[in-house]
């Protein structure tokens, strides 16, 4: 980071840049020997041999970088690391030696492999992974390696595990607040970067959440630990931290909840002429026909089973797949 990124209000650098090529060991290195040059100086203020910064006090000094920039911190971050390229932090079927070491594991759909291609979720219709929509990505972070506010494309659920090493924070902002956040971030951007049509999908800008409860936003707080599953709601802007080495995976996901949310945002790249990274279109009328399968053999089969109910749950006059082909005919 740099103080064009961490800055409030002195915005000037808008891009992270490359940096080296690491192994995971290596990276650990880097990242823990950061750490304790970083907290060395406060450790030795308090006639501490041996002092460990606690949550608080990494979340203060991150804070006070944020609103308060000083000088130039660097840190590194690997993010989005596509699973297919780097490994998955979960077992899957191609990899035969972790088969029988982790069964239970292999077909659970909390395995971030299988849970977008589960039944009910619609982007099991995807005939193509899409790099980072269906499939798992990986991050490698250090201490004070940030995401900044972003929203997920297609307002799509977006679900991330911590597999190992320190907590995450995160902030986040209601999606019912989505208008209002961005017309806020606005306030803080140079002219020339106003009319990018993704900038408010994944701002580089720092902003503090002091500063957006101050434009009468609510921001909410969570800390994720290794071993917990942190879930994003469609439309939700959220940006965070770790709080030292870590290794976490993310994938999105699309239950019918999020049919809706799929058709705004449709809409929403089509007036900014926006290209779309899936198509709503074939998301959608793949649900269709999957409800009509589950009604044909619920009503004449008589096979009353749990997927079959699963898929026409959205049917029927007010059902949320009613709604939304109702919605995407008349955008045609």
């Amino acid at each position: 980071m740099d103080p064009g990124e961490v800055g409030c209000f002195d915005v000037e650098g808008f891009e992270s840049e490359p940096g080296p090529e690491f192994t995971i060991e290596t990276f650990k290195q880097y990242a823990d020997d950061f750490m304790n040059q970083y907290f060395r100086t406060r450790s030795k203020a308090m006639g501490q041999k041996q002092w460990e910064p606690s949550l608080e006090d990494i979340e203060g000094e991150y804070r006070r970088i944020v609103e308060n920039p000083t000088e130039e911190i660097e840190v590194l971050y690997g993010n989005k690391l596509d699973s297919g390229v780097f490994g998955s932090g979960f077992p899957i079927i191609s990899n035969a030696s972790k088969v029988s070491e982790y069964p239970e594991y292999l077909t659970s759909g909390w395995n971030l492999n299988n849970t977008p291609r589960l039944t009910g979720s619609l982007l099991a219709f995807e005939s193509f992974k899409t790099s980072g929509v269906a499939t798992p990505q990986l991050q490698i972070g250090m201490c004070f390696s940030s995401f900044s506010w972003k929203v997920e494309e297609h307002h799509l659920y977006s679900l991330c595990y911590i597999h190992l090493g320190a907590p995450k924070i995160w902030y986040g902002v209601p999606g019912r607040y989505t208008v209002k956040f961005e017309m806020a971030m606005k306030k803080y951007l140079p002219d020339s970067l106003l009319e990018q049509p993704k900038l408010c999908d994944n701002l580089i800008i720092k902003l503090s959440p002091s500063a957006i409860k101050s434009e009468s936003i609510p921001v909410y707080r969570c800390i994720q630990y290794p071993g917990e599953f942190v879930l994003i709601f469609p439309g939700a802007y959220y940006s965070g931290f770790d709080c030292g080495f870590n290794c976490a995976e993310s994938v999105n996901v699309a239950p019918f909840q999020w049919l809706p949310h799929g058709q705004n945002v449709v809409e929403l790249y089509s007036a900014l002429r926006r290209k779309t990274s899936i198509s709503h279109d074939k998301l959608l009328f793949s649900a269709a026909r999957e409800s009509v399968r589950a009604q044909w053999e619920i009503f004449l089969l008589r096979k009353n089973s749990l997927d079959n109910l699963r898929w026409t749950d959205g049917c029927g006059k007010d059902g949320i797949l009613t709604k939304a082909l109702k919605a995407s005919l008349q955008n045609f």
